[in-house]
């Protein structure tokens, strides 16, 4: 254990280490055959899945008091001891001073930190929304997803200085800079182990090592298996037929340890790497495109075509829409041709291009969007700023913006001065910066790399894998967005039908699939979403009820 082991040595253990643990074959030529260790590690890590939830947050909000200051601990236990070892001043170094800014100008490492950076924040996963739903109305959101947010962060720096100090350390051995080459599962199950491996105590140190992932692992199953079983427990089918929580995490922990089981064959790797690609690279990005579209461009329209008038917001809006499929189809038809060959950043150039032409079909819509607003509402002068700020505002975002600051603040108000300016530097208030976030950039950018990432696997299969590993991506990506469609055209399905009033179970079937307009039914919305405070009390107006 404490001989000397060189790159290559490492890697010959890396592929051993595949074939032997993992009983990988080659994804040309399937057997198909589960290990049964792997069969068995997966079951009991479901077992402990589902001993975490089976009651719901009664009892996951025991475990987390183990699952996640532990690791962290841990990760913190394990820099202690690398930081002490002889060349860790080396990875450290290799870590923060040793950066090639020229990866930054590759679409995919942006499209692979946006995925983890979506998983570990389990953002557009439920996971956030179902455990914020067991907060007080009066608990403050801005606070909260401040911290969640520096705190993941500074986490992952942590878990990276770890890591490079033993990568250092491996370094300072062998005396070759390869060790830095090693990524992901090779990092995690080959590299870091050997390393500790030639540390005194190996013992000790490889099971806080091993701990700390199997408590990481079973921490993040479990949060996406309670964010489903939220969902179906608040279901309206839920309710009536009485199903609880220990029912339902059962049911899903058995079909994940079934579905989990494929990743036990010998493709099973590759598989592994195939769905958390498209469900990352593809899903995630597309679930929060969808998100931010339907807050910031359709929530609330009705307020606008109030304001402005229905033609001036449906121009600009598809305007909008039109200036993405534009920049994109511009900027991603330049990339690799002749047009753009003699700059020194050929890539940057197009999609520069493609900005730029995405930014004048915007532009144009909204001129065209101004005259319609004009001839419509026949303004006067000084009604033009509120009517810009109608067609181009983020009305839906500042409702919710409102109702998070108002936790805050009873009197809290939208575009007053001294409001706007305490929320863009106190941190328990969502400042204005959040809907221009929300409806601009952010849906701008996921669009782009969505469409980017679809380019790359489109025209080139993704890993070199088969068609077959390909489709596995696109049925589960299909099957995610039909359910966003089906949910956003008919979102009455997440009502009890009994409620619409209708005698005749065929009655309350046409009622369920009648397609709802982004406004709803004819509501007055200003009246239903209206919050009132006082100085104790922040609670939602009675006619919402």
């Amino acid at each position: 254990a404490n001989a000397l082991v060189l790159p290559r040595t490492l890697r010959k253990q890396w592929y051993q280490r595949r074939v032997r643990v993992l009983n990988l074959g080659d994804f040309n030529n399937p057997t198909f055959q589960m290990n049964g260790a792997l069969v068995l590690s997966l079951a009991i890590l479901w077992v402990l899945v589902y001993c975490s939830i089976f009651n719901g947050v009664d009892t996951a909000g025991w475990v987390v008091y183990v699952t996640v200051p532990l690791p962290v601990l841990l990760i913190i236990i394990l820099l202690i001891r690398g930081s002490l070892l002889e060349g860790a001043s080396g990875g450290i170094d290799m870590y923060i001073n040793n950066w090639n800014t020229s990866t930054l100008s590759s679409s995919t490492i942006w499209v692979e930190a946006t995925g983890q950076t979506f998983f570990t924040l389990s953002v557009c996963m439920g996971v956030m929304t179902a455990y914020s739903s067991h907060n007080t109305v009066k608990h403050s959101v801005g606070r909260d997803e401040k911290i969640i947010s520096f705190c993941d962060l500074a986490i992952a720096l942590i878990g990276g200085f770890t890591v490079y100090t033993m990568l250092g350390f491996l370094k300072f051995k062998t005396g070759s800079e390869e060790v830095y080459e090693f990524s992901s599962i090779g990092l995690a199950f080959v590299a870091y182990p050997v390393g500790i491996s030639q540390v005194p105590g190996s013992n000790v140190w490889g099971v806080l090592f091993f701990l700390c992932l199997v408590l990481l692992g079973v921490d993040s199953a479990f949060s996406m298996v309670e964010a489903v079983t939220t969902v179906i427990t608040d279901s309206w089918i839920a309710k009536r037929y009485k199903v609880g929580k220990p029912a339902v995490s059962l049911v899903l922990c058995l079909v994940g340890f079934a579905l989990g089981t494929m990743y036990t064959m010998d493709v099973g790797l590759y598989l592994f790497d195939a769905v958390d690609h498209y469900v990352n690279s593809w899903g995630m990005i597309f679930l929060g495109f969808m998100e931010c579209v339907s807050v910031g461009w359709f929530y609330k329209i009705g307020n606008q075509f109030k304001m402005v008038g229905v033609p001036a917001v449906i121009i600009f809006n598809l305007g909008y829409v039109l200036s993405l499929l534009v920049g994109v189809v511009v900027g991603l038809s330049l990339m690799g041709s002749e047009a753009v060959a003699d700059f020194s950043d050929p890539s940057g150039a197009a999609g520069g291009i493609g900005f730029a032409a995405g930014f004048i079909v915007l532009v144009g819509s909204f001129i065209l969007s101004m005259l319609a607003y004009i001839s419509v509402k026949q303004p006067n002068s000084g009604e033009i700023l509120w009517g810009i700020w109608g067609i181009v505002g983020w009305h839906g975002v500042d409702r919710l913006r409102t109702m998070i600051n108002r936790v805050e603040r009873p009197t809290w108000t939208p575009l007053n001065f001294i409001d706007e300016a305490n929320a863009l530097v106190l941190p328990q208030y969502t400042s204005v910066l959040f809907g221009f976030f929300i409806k601009y950039l952010i849906p701008t950018i996921l669009w782009t790399l969505f469409f980017t990432t679809f380019r790359d696997d489109v025209t080139g299969q993704y890993g070199g894998y088969p068609w077959e590993y390909q489709v596995i991506g696109y049925l589960i990506f299909a099957t995610m967005l039909l359910l966003v469609v089906c949910v956003a055209i008919f979102p009455r399905v997440m009502i009890d039908p009994r409620e619409s009033g209708q005698k005749t179970l065929v009655g309350q079937l046409m009622w369920t699939i009648m397609p709802v307009l982004p406004e709803g039914d004819i509501i007055d919305y200003e009246q239903e979403s209206e919050i009132y405070c006082d100085a104790d009390n922040v609670r939602v107006n009675p006619a919402f009820k």
